[in-house]
């Protein structure tokens, strides 16, 4: 129930907020209204520590033989960290909402709630099926944003790649279903085992790599942008959440996925460091720290996992949302290289503690990885985005702005000392002080060296062009096959068969949930 009280403060308050904006487009209290609702989550969220571990079960129908579930949810001590983390996101959004040029924007509030509601109940999914469900409507809400926001029509053609591979995810999850191995007295993701624990890992690095897809070209690219973070986050944590219910066993067969996943890692660090913007550097930043969280739960670390997961929102949410120029709220900002420092009793103490058994080989990688991640950051949070036509009046609201950055900041900080199995943790003292080193080295050689300054938004090396060309024509010859499908089954479905379709196609879904329960 504590799981269901949240959900319905965030997804009820978005409901509400477009409602009164169709029905009185000049109701004054919505900024209230959001802030008051978003900060009842977080309070709410805060109360689940008593009652931990959490289960939620959402039926499908109810009989004396056969109980059925639509979806199943599940917040243990190590995954409340991301509900937490993500509702601290949100509430920085709506704090930090009157610095911004388009206050107020209640649509846009509206549409971070959602995205922040169905990114905490697809952090708390207890299985794929669940997962699969919230993946799906989190990347339809960001299939329409990233559409409507196309100013050229070449640009949208990013959106069906983008989506096309977070189907790949969706994919490989319902296919560790079928292939993992049921473990005793475990349900959910601690049941797979074996080749489906590897696909649930490479289910994330998939939908980690879609964020690698730009968003199309706006004239408010270069801002602060609420929304686009907001989903940028979701998608982020959601991709990772689950992986803090697998098993804590080392995946010792997974050395190519975890070469994969370092290479991914590596590839994010270093456009991260050298990306123009936080615009374009974004998802870059989300990948990074995403890839080092699949590592963690491959070295059989789910603790490590989720402080990766939790320190991608808690210290990228306040660098992104920055607006105006302040001197010493802008060195607030390097809090941040704390949190994800893996220093002793920092968020992300515990990264690189867990034992690894023979994938230990690969941590020097991943760390080189992370020094290019926090040396980006320091360079970002020196150099913060700044949106000339945002200006705060107001002292208090300047006050709320300044709590708005703050808050994460400080949660970040407190996780790393309560609340939570990885607090208060040494963790390998050793291994934070290299990344620190090397991050010392790489801010020295940033400031002399020109391959490390800042460059445009395209990531893919000139060299590649032709090849990329090449791709592209090919995957707009996939693209217009794939359209032709989609119109016949739009024709399929709108034409008088229509109802039985749609009723066989709930049929096949209902078999495959209730054959799964069984």
């Amino acid at each position: 129930m504590p799981i269901l009280i949240t959900a319905v403060l965030l997804l009820g308050t978005a409901a509400a907020l477009a409602i009164f904006r169709v029905f009185r487009a000049r109701f004054r209290f919505s900024w209230l209204l959001g802030v008051a609702a978003t900060t009842a989550a977080w309070l709410s969220v805060l109360l689940w520590l008593p009652q931990l571990p959490l289960n939620l079960i959402v039926p499908l129908w109810q009989s004396a033989g056969s109980p059925n579930s639509f979806a199943t949810f599940m917040v243990s001590s190590v995954s409340w960290p991301y509900a937490f983390s993500l509702v601290t996101t949100v509430l920085a959004v709506l704090l930090t909402a009157p610095a911004r040029s388009d206050f107020p924007s209640p649509p846009s509030w509206a549409l971070c709630l959602a995205v922040a509601g169905l990114g905490m109940l697809a952090a708390a999914a207890e299985g794929p099926l669940t997962l699969v469900l919230f993946w799906a409507g989190l990347d339809l809400v960001e299939a329409g944003v990233m559409l409507a926001r196309a100013e050229i029509r070449s640009s949208s053609r990013q959106v069906p790649f983008a989506f096309t591979i977070r189907l790949g995810g969706m994919a490989l999850a319902l296919l560790a279903l079928a292939l993992g191995h049921a473990a005793e007295a475990a349900t959910g993701f601690g049941a797979i085992q074996g080749p489906g624990a590897l696909l649930l890992a490479g289910a994330a690095l998939l939908r980690l790599a879609a964020l690698a897809i730009p968003w199309p070209i706006s004239s408010s690219s270069t801002r602060p942008d609420a929304v686009g973070t907001t989903l940028h986050l979701a998608a982020g944590v959601s991709a990772v959440a689950f992986l803090s219910q697998l098993r804590p066993e080392a995946q010792n067969d997974a050395f190519a996925l975890l070469a994969v996943c370092a290479c991914a890692a590596l590839y994010a660090g270093w456009m991260w460091l050298r990306a123009p913007d936080a615009f374009s550097g974004r998802p870059l930043w989300m990948m990074g720290t995403g890839s080092l969280a699949v590592a963690g739960a491959l070295r059989g670390d789910p603790v490590g996992a989720t402080a990766w997961g939790s320190a991608m929102l808690l210290a990228g949410c306040p660098l992104f949302l920055t607006a105006i120029r302040e001197r010493w709220m802008n060195r607030a900002l390097l809090l941040g290289l704390w949190i994800s420092s893996a220093l002793p009793f920092a968020l992300t103490s515990t990264a690189w503690g867990g034992g690894g058994g023979a994938l230990d080989w690969i941590t020097p990688v991943f760390l080189i990885a992370q020094s290019m991640l926090l040396a980006g950051f320091l360079h970002r949070a020196l150099r913060p985005e700044i949106d000339p036509s945002a200006q705060i009046g107001m002292a208090t609201l300047r006050g709320i702005y300044r709590f708005g950055i703050g808050l994460p900041l400080a949660v970040g900080v407190l996780l790393g000392f309560w609340g939570w199995p990885g607090a208060f943790q040494l963790g390998a003292p050793f291994a934070g002080v290299v990344v620190v080193l090397m991050v010392g080295a790489l801010t020295w050689a940033k400031r002399r060296f020109a391959s490390l300054n800042p460059v445009s938004t395209h990531w893919i090396p000139p060299a590649w062009n032709r090849a990329t060309a090449a791709a592209l024509r090919e995957a707009s010859r996939v693209q217009a096959g794939v359209q032709r499908i989609a119109n016949a089954v739009t024709r399929t479905i709108e034409g008088e068969a229509g109802i039985m379709w749609s009723l066989l196609l709930l049929v096949l879904f209902v078999s495959l949930i209730t054959g799964r329960e069984r």
